[in-house]
């Protein structure tokens, strides 16, 4: 996504693994400059908009990502049943922060289990639950910012200390 994009480009800027404390800072700093702008104007249009509810229901149909899981679920389902391991490797490859070359096709099976329910529950489960705590705008901020934290996930090396303001 352009977000996520946006994010790569931010991290290869500003993540130059100095020291760890100016890699904590520069992660901090790197995630308020990515979603403190949001924030501004979605608050901003908030008394713009007709109908408040309309606003709120659009913000959360943005936030809301049911479609991934879903076509991540059919197309793995499909590759398991045909046992074709290098389909089902390109296909968990973007969603897991590990090496998916070594898998055998049970433990294909099993980072795509994890990889699908995390992603539901990340995806649609919390997305609600912020909806229901604060609204579309809680919503929308809470997708975006678990979107930084898998962009820039601590698990990968390059992305170690710089990432960890994201997840916490």
């Amino acid at each position: 996504t352009l977000w996520r994009k946006v994010a790569e480009q931010l991290a290869e800027k500003v993540n130059n693994h100095h020291s760890y404390s100016q890699s904590i800072l520069s992660g901090s700093l790197a995630l308020i400059l990515m979603t403190l702008p949001c924030l501004v104007l979605l608050i901003a249009l908030k008394p713009l908009v007709w109908q408040e509810p309309l606003y709120e229901l659009a913000l959360l149909l943005l936030a809301l990502d049911w479609r991934s899981c879903e076509t991540l679920t059919k197309q793995l389902a499909l590759a398991l049943s045909r046992e074709d391991k290098t389909r089902c490797r390109e296909l968990l490859k973007p969603f897991v922060n590990r090496d998916t070359e070594t898998l055998s096709l049970v433990g294909i099976g099993k980072a795509g289990a994890e990889t699908i329910i995390m992603g539901f529950g990340r995806n649609v489960v919390c997305v609600l639950f912020w909806y229901a705590i604060a609204g579309g705008i809680g919503a929308l901020m809470y997708r975006l910012t678990m979107e930084l934290a898998r962009a820039w996930s601590p698990s990968r090396r390059q992305y170690a200390p710089f990432g960890k303001p994201a997840i916490q």
